[in-house]
């Protein structure tokens, strides 16, 4: 009887450490945008919104929208990890340079996917301050413009086919 018991207590201790290993936080987590087809994404190193295909996004003329999936995502961001690393110089000639922007984890993302003509997949990361667009969620919804901004907002298209990144865009000096 001895035995019976002490086998039940192992069983209800692995039972509860298996229970706690299942709860554990997740990598990312996903939000629908209530009135929209967009996706709130958070995680430890980036927040932002996926955007749905037919956002008005103007893309070159051929290309095709796409919602960009967790792994395309996150494989976007680690390209640009990169480019950033090796202050790269992109096929526009614009120098991807590290000092000119705050700390990636300083900005709240927009990722915009379309397929390019070549049938490449290009994800758009439109990058913002949370300072700048303070508690309003309008963001989460529209493409955001901005005509200035300094270091506060940048958009850069990262080409996951290609793993490269294009189109490094600085609005205005800080």
């Amino acid at each position: 009887m001895k035995t019976l018991s002490s086998l039940i207590f192992l069983l209800v201790i692995t039972g509860c450490n298996f229970k706690n290993k299942s709860t554990e936080t997740p990598l990312y987590t996903l939000t629908p945008i209530e009135g929209s087809k967009n996706l709130y994404l958070t995680t430890k190193e980036f927040t932002g919104v996926i955007f749905a295909p037919d956002t008005l996004v103007h893309a070159e003329e051929g290309s095709v929208e796409f919602m960009p999936s967790i792994e395309e995502i996150y494989k976007a961001e680690h390209i640009f990890k990169i480019c950033l690393a090796t202050d790269k110089i992109d096929n526009d000639g614009i120098n991807l340079d590290s000092t000119k922007i705050q700390a990636p984890s300083e900005y709240i993302r927009q990722y915009v996917g379309h397929k390019n003509k070549n049938g490449e997949k290009v994800i758009l990361l439109n990058c913002f301050t949370k300072k700048s667009v303070g508690k309003e969620d309008y963001w989460k919804k529209d493409i955001i413009v901005v005509r200035d901004g300094g270091d506060n907002y940048f958009s850069i298209q990262i080409n996951i086919t290609k793993e490269d990144c294009l189109s490094f865009n600085l609005n205005g000096t800080s």
